[in-house]
């Protein structure tokens, strides 16, 4: 069972349909006409981290731009990945896996585009939360998440890699 969207039809009534349904071409148009509404709203990280009331999804929406975030991320567009996942992360915690996994992707992502402050904004972030490290794993290997320890882990490889020993000391011990 697919998460569900709701669409506006012609004659202005809603009608329910699988968003699995909806062609990857469309998804992609989705994705464009997503970012170019927050970029014209004005939804950005400084007007969220400045307005506590200011929210750039409904609440209902966030598994549904998790998932967008996730094509982005699959088509070699990790900007726009975490952009759309920062848009999750202020929308606020509804309690899904989708915002909590959201939440840890932001750093990672900043790792692999090798933005390595923004990295470790975003890791100190995640561990001030209140993630639930108990969520299921992503793999057998790993049963449980664990954002907190994940995020202490990267805040120490940072650290080891710009040489800073005491915050290597303080995420590492």
């Amino acid at each position: 069972m697919g998460s569900y969207c709701r669409t506006n039809t012609v004659l202005g009534r809603y009608q329910t349909i699988p968003v699995m349904s909806i062609p990857l071409s469309h998804q992609r148009l989705m994705g464009l006409v997503l970012g170019l509404w927050l970029l014209l709203t004005g939804c950005s990280v400084k007007r969220a981290a400045t307005d506590p009331f200011f929210s750039p999804l409904p609440k209902t929406r966030i598994c549904e731009s998790y998932q967008l975030g996730l094509v982005h991320y699959q088509e070699a567009r990790p900007r726009g990945a975490v952009e759309v996942w920062k848009g999750v992360v202020y929308a606020g915690d509804d309690g899904s896996v989708c915002y909590r996994r959201s939440f840890y992707n932001i750093p990672v992502v900043y790792i692999e585009l090798e933005d390595y402050g923004s990295a470790n904004i975003w890791f100190k972030k995640v561990l001030a939360s209140t993630l639930d490290d108990r969520q299921e794993g992503t793999n057998i290997m790993e049963p449980y998440a664990n954002y907190h320890h994940e995020a202490a882990i990267g805040l120490a490889r940072l650290a080891y890699r710009n040489d800073d020993m005491p915050d290597l000391q303080r995420y590492f011990l």
